[in-house]
């Protein structure tokens, strides 16, 4: 199965110009979501994302349906960078710069992907895309995790 990445989705929360290694940390949720046209994944284990997520995602993207893969949560303390293992095939590299910019590294099947950096503001909307084959598309998405 081949992984290209769509998106990078992601919110922030406000940094400050604290010391490197000191200051706000970024909690978020990772999940690795699959997008198709297809009424239902060929996997028993994946699982419809909610409705909120995928009226987003479907607002955006042209896929009908989006499945969670897996997730995970993390905690970006400033100036660190964190690698989540999301599946088999796709890890990611999340580095919180301050002032609300992160920079996502995607890897699929250990190779680079694609590097991107952006100031995040609240509800926005973060995406790297790629071309996926059999009209299908992986996601990274990040969200804020609740306190």
């Amino acid at each position: 199965m081949a992984f290209v990445w769509l998106a990078f989705w992601g919110l922030a929360v406000t940094g400050s110009g604290a010391p490197e290694g000191k200051g706000p940390v970024i909690k978020l949720n990772a999940q690795l979501i699959w997008g198709t046209n297809d009424e239902k994944s060929p996997e028993p284990s994946h699982k419809e994302v909610d409705a909120a997520l995928r009226k987003r995602l479907n607002g955006v993207f042209k896929w009908q349906n989006y499945f969670e893969v897996s997730r995970q949560a993390v905690s970006v303390p400033l100036k660190k960078t964190v690698r989540l293992k999301l599946s088999g095939d796709c890890e990611v590299e999340v580095t919180n710069q301050g002032g609300n910019q992160i920079q996502a590294k995607l890897f699929g099947k250990g190779e680079f992907q694609i590097c991107k950096t952006h100031v995040m503001k609240a509800d926005e909307i973060f995406s790297v895309a790629g071309h996926a084959k059999n009209g299908t598309a992986w996601f990274v998405v990040f969200t804020l995790a609740e306190k």
